[in-house]
Order: structure tokens, then sequence, then C-alpha cells
């Protein structure tokens, strides 16, 4: 009735009066009107206007934490602690024109540092970061466009800035993308991230913030594997030193470029299929907000070797999240909107976990928030494979990197592309010829 009525009328703003409305009719609600381009706003509480946090005329936008029946995450504003770690310091954020970035960026503006550098190599999301920045903030903050590979640039940008705090979020993160481009997860990823703590320990940076991922946790992909090294550059380089390191693992996040829900969204309202890799698929999901928010309490903890993770709940099973989308846009998954199975792709596992067997759980000071103990390893041994494998990512050689992933103990197994590179050796060699003789070489059979 809604949806007929909406389109009718072209209704452009849905005010839903109901107090504490139930939350599977606010999502039903909000599904379809997104499909029809109306927005959903809610009225407050009768507590919220008498405790000030709304006034009557300021009606609540539907969010994410609405129709997920998730309990806000409580932001860090008020806890001297926390604000003790970051107010008056100087701080970089790595990877600032991303998701995570993005909203590190916002938050920590909001910390009172006394300056914010945000650095990324991509020039594009950097000026969005930049832009989304309120006035006040934007006069402490400076952005850079820079590429962590590349030693002498990053030295620069790190003895010109003096960061006291450091937010390393700058990773090739799509799992797909990396199975069929190794050496630029092992370049970006690995040497980026070594470059880095190198840097930092130099010019004294106090305080380092690793972000990291439930695939670095006995990684079937590059990806992964790449973050998992991470997280071990970072423990070996901050157990001896007197700057606070910590490395931070949490899962998927919802709203970031290429998450699922907004693809899902995206499909639907093409009038589907909705696609599906595996029909037990499963992931942990948080918010943007909510993760960051936690990444900034974890960061407030750190002492050298740890690793943090956060509590993200029940993992989500993804087929039924796609049924309940299709549902609540008013439609029968199968009958009107098609569920197609395409397959797992390369990498990826049906579910994922965010500790290893052999590691416990240890509780924070901070709900949400525990911390895992580290495993010693062989530093030499493993300093001598992080050289072999970047030199051989460096000069392309794509089945030499998955052979120095599986040497390395990080619970990783070998697994060669099922389809070909994008650049075989054969094929760069057959194409060089060709522009020797001015012709266009065929494709190696």
């Amino acid at each position: 009735m809604l949806s007929a009525t909406a389109a009718r009328q072209k209704i452009d703003q849905v005010i839903v009066c109901i107090a504490l409305p139930p939350r599977e009719l606010l999502r039903r609600v909000w599904a379809m009107c997104e499909l029809l381009g109306t927005t959903v706003k809610i009225v407050p509480t009768l507590g919220e206007i008498l405790e000030q946090k709304n006034h009557l005329v300021n009606l609540k936008n539907v969010e994410m934490n609405d129709l997920l029946g998730r309990r806000p995450i409580e932001q860090f504003a008020d806890d001297p602690e926390i604000i003790a770690a970051y107010a008056g310091k100087r701080i970089l954020i790595t990877g600032a024109g991303g998701s995570i970035g993005s909203e590190l960026a916002l938050q920590l503006s909001k910390a009172n540092p006394r300056a914010l550098l945000l650095l990324d190599k991509d020039e594009n999301g950097l000026n969005d970061t930049y832009s989304r920045l309120q006035n006040g903030a934007r006069r402490q903050a400076s952005a850079v466009v820079a590429d962590l590979r590349f030693s002498e640039r990053l030295r620069g940008v790190l003895e010109g800035f003096r960061p006291d705090v450091i937010f390393h979020a700058a990773a090739h993160k799509h799992v797909h993308l990396m199975e069929t481009n190794p050496c630029e997860a092992i370049t970006n990823n690995v040497t980026g991230t070594r470059n880095l703590v190198e840097q930092s320990l130099a010019v004294g940076v106090s305080r380092f913030v690793q972000v990291s991922t439930d695939k670095a946790v006995n990684p079937t992909s590059v990806m992964g594997a790449s973050k998992r090294i991470c997280e071990m550059i970072v423990q070996q380089h901050g157990s001896h030193q007197k700057a606070l390191f910590c490395c931070v693992r949490f899962g998927n996040v919802l709203g970031s470029r290429g998450s699922v829900v907004p693809i899902f969204q995206e499909q639907i309202q093409r009038g589907g299929p909705v696609t599906l890799t595996h029909p037990d698929a499963q992931r942990f999901l948080m918010t943007i907000p909510e993760a960051v928010s936690l990444l900034i309490q974890a960061g407030s903890l750190a002492n050298n070797r740890d690793i943090f993770v956060l509590d993200m709940g029940a993992p989500v099973m993804i087929q039924k999240l796609a049924e309940d989308l299709i549902e609540l846009s008013g439609l029968s998954p199968n009958r009107d909107i098609r569920i197609e199975i395409t397959g797992l792709k390369p990498g990826e596992k049906l579910s994922e976990v965010l500790i290893e067997a052999s590691s416990e759980l240890h509780p924070t000071r901070i709900e949400k928030i525990n911390a895992i103990s580290t495993r010693v390893f062989n530093v030499p041994a493993f300093v001598n494979n992080i050289q072999a494998l970047e030199r051989s990512a460096w000069e392309g050689r794509s089945e030499e990197v998955y052979r120095h992933l599986a040497k390395l103990d990080i619970g990783y197994g070998s697994q060669l592309p099922s389809r070909p590179w994008p650049f075989s050796p054969n094929r760069v060699a057959a194409v060089a010829a060709s522009s020797a003789s001015g012709m266009l070489a065929p494709e190696p059979s």
C-alpha cells in the first residue's frame, strides 16, 4: 500500500510517528522507500526530547543501526584516557581516501588533535575526505598524495610532519582482485607497511595502530596473507621500541565501497538477479562508524605487540540477508527477484574467524574490545622470507609469490590461480616483441 501510494502521489518523505517502532517494520518501510527514492524520518521519543537530544522539529533519519537492530556503540568523546591519547597530538591517517580512513578523519578531528595529516595515493578519494571535514577541522588538516611503497617520498612526508600517532588504514582489500594481482597486493600492503613502520620509528612516532582484518586469520587469499604479514611486521618492530604498536582486527563493514548491502539493493532495483557466491557464506558485519569508533578506542589501549579483536556479534548468513532485503522491498525471493549462486571467487572462504584456534581472547577495560596473546616467531627467518617475497613481487613473478607465502608460518595454503593472469610472462614478452616490429601479437594459446 505504501509503495503504490508513494509512486502515485510522488511522496518525498515518509515520517514514522510510532514510539519505538519494531525493527522489522522500520526495515520494511525503509526498503520500500529506498526503491522509490523516498527518505524516511523517525519522530524522536519523548525521552530524547526531554533530554534535549532532539527537538520536536528535528526528525531522526532511519540509519543502518535501526535496520539491523544493533545497539549503537558509544563514542569516545567523554573518555579521558582516550582523549589523552589523541588530544594535542599530530595524527597521520594513511588510506584517508577510503571508507575506514575517511571515517577515521571525521572522528579524530573531534578529538582536538594538534594537526591531522590525510595521506592516500587516490587523489579523488582523498579530496572527498578533505572536503567532508568541517571548516574548523579543515584548518588543522592537510592532504598529501603519496604512495607508501616509495620510501624516499614517505621519509620526506614524515620528516616534515613529525606525527605522534599513525593510523595505518591503507591497503588493497578486494580478495578476488588481489588473487589475480598478487604482486600488487604484496608491494602495496607488505612493502608499504614495512616502509611506514621503519620510517615511523626513525621520526619517533609514539603510537602506531595497524588496521587489520579477519581475513588475516588462517588466510586462503593473497590479500589475507599479506595482512597477516603486516601484523607480524608491526609485532616485529614494536617488540623492543618505546613507541606503542598494536593491530586491530575486524570483519566486513557495511556501507564501504563494494560492500554487500548496497550491491544487493542496486541489483533489486534493477529487477535482479541478486548474486551470491555460496548459499552457506556468512560474514561478520559492522557499520563503518561503529568499527572506527572501536578502532580509535583500541588505539588508546596500545601496548607493544598487542592484537585487538573487535566484538562484531554473530556472523550473518549472506543468503538470509539477501532474502530479507528482497522481502522488505515487497517482493518475493526467486519469484519476483531471482537469487543466483555464482560460486566462491578465488581466495574466498565460506566463513571467517577473528582468532586462531590456539589463541585466547582476553577482555580489556573497553567493552567489545578484546586482546589476544601474540605468538612468538623466528624474526631473522621472517625477515629473510619477506625480503625474498618482496623481491619476487617487484619483479612480477606471481608464482614465486605464492610459493614464498606458503613457506611463511601463517597458516596459508598456496592456491595457484584458476584462470590466466591478466599479464602472463609469455604475454608480456610477446607484446614487447610485437611492439618492436610494430605489430600486436596474438594472445598465446
